[in-house]
């Protein structure tokens, strides 16, 4: 059980990077490109059909709270936000998360489908408020490290 909550938590952490506080150009302008790096911060899996099992079954939920750093592709910035989010266990092996970053200026809004077997995944943003207003975009989420790992590099694309 603990290698499948293990790989569960890592799949997740690396959900959570929705978008780092910038807004996107007018029209026309190309998107605007943010690294972060997202780091599991806690997490609790809720057994939603108390089946006590091994592992999460399907409708089981995993709650967590993730740090948001600058990124540059081999060193950790400063802190600069955290995400909440939650994934429900979908399949065996794939989860639909939400989750919502508080950044400065704002708050962003995510979602999307993923695999705790993928090193590459992609989510959409769904809005946010404040700077945040009607962004719009996707991020592209690498999970870092080994299997274990609670690390992930976040590429985040913002169209508006």
């Amino acid at each position: 059980m603990m290698i499948r909550i293990s790989v569960l938590t890592a799949a997740t952490a690396t959900a959570v990077g929705l978008v780092f506080g910038v807004s996107a150009g007018a029209a026309g302008e190309p998107a605007r490109v943010i690294s972060l790096l997202s780091v599991q911060q806690g997490g609790s899996l809720i057994d939603v059909d108390r089946s006590g099992g091994a592992g999460p079954t399907l409708g089981d939920q995993y709650i967590f709270t993730d740090g948001l750093y600058e990124w540059h592709g081999t060193k950790r910035g400063k802190r600069i936000g955290t995400t909440h989010g939650i994934a429900t266990i979908t399949s065996p092996t794939t989860a639909f998360f939400t989750g919502t970053m508080t950044l400065p200026g704002g708050l962003i809004q995510g979602a999307g489908y993923f695999s705790f077997t993928a090193r590459v995944e992609t989510i959409i943003v769904l809005g946010g408020t404040g700077k945040y207003s009607n962004a719009g975009g996707d991020v592209t989420i690498t999970k870092l490290g080994s299997e274990n790992s609670n690390n992930s590099s976040l590429v985040i694309r913002l169209i508006r």
